[in-house]
């Protein structure tokens, strides 16, 4: 008897309501028995894991696993079968499945318990979410991303705020020389130069802020000014 006889026998009403359940569904969807040999799939399975269908019927569940996982799912699928409970996906039982090109990719699996006259079977719905983990991963990238940015930020602005403390500092000592009358004709010039010396200092800082919005979008604004090569 094949697996499909043994589940028509088994399910002998759902026998056109098979054919275009299972053949419509978007994941895979494959039944087993309680010996955990596959005994129906659909065309989804076949795509997925690049099997033929007779290939895969009669065959043990654990063929689409890796050869390392195969014997810990075994087990697994014993323990199922004692206490078969209905499991959705989404309920982050992450597992690995393994193509007949011997490639893996990541799967997700629900579970349904399906009683019959004859026995248990189960019902898996198998669905790759290769494309979820990419973005998933993409997501945890940009995230690290935008630490980084945040952590490089903070650092911009503490190595700003050091390189406005001094010129501000040599300001407020100038304008304070300034303010006394007493103060020499030299030493006043020598104060207000300094400020403008700072002045102009501080105003480099704002244009070259001013610039990074440029920098961000990739535009640069080149200025050629002479240069004390020594």
């Amino acid at each position: 008897m094949t697996g499909t006889d043994e589940f028509m026998q088994a399910f002998p009403q759902t026998e056109l309501l098979s054919s275009l359940f299972f053949d419509a569904a978007c994941d895979a969807a494959i039944i087993i028995n309680s010996a955990g040999v596959i005994v129906h799939l659909n065309t989804q399975t076949e795509k997925l894991f690049g099997y033929r269908r007779d290939e895969l019927l009669n065959q043990p569940v654990e063929l689409l696993l890796p050869e390392g996982m195969r014997t810990r799912h075994a087990g697994y699928r014993r323990r199922y079968f004692e206490n078969p409970q209905p499991r959705p996906m989404g309920s982050n039982f992450v597992a690995v499945g393994r193509r007949k090109d011997g490639s893996e990719v990541p799967i997700e699996i629900a579970l349904s318990p399906l009683p019959a006259a004859g026995g248990l079977y189960v019902a898996s719905v198998v669905r790759d979410i290769s494309r979820q983990q990419q973005l998933e991963n993409k997501l945890r990238q940009h995230a690290r991303d935008l630490e980084d940015a945040d952590r490089h930020k903070d650092e911009f602005l503490t190595t700003l705020a050091h390189e406005l403390h001094s010129p501000l500092a040599a300001v407020t000592y100038s304008a304070e020389l300034l303010r006394r009358p007493d103060l020499a004709a030299a030493d006043r010039e020598k104060a207000a130069r300094i400020v403008m010396d700072e002045a102009a200092y501080i105003r480099r800082l704002i244009d070259d802020l001013g610039e990074l919005s440029l920098m961000r979008r990739g535009e640069f604004l080149v200025r050629n000014v002479p240069t004390d090569i020594g």
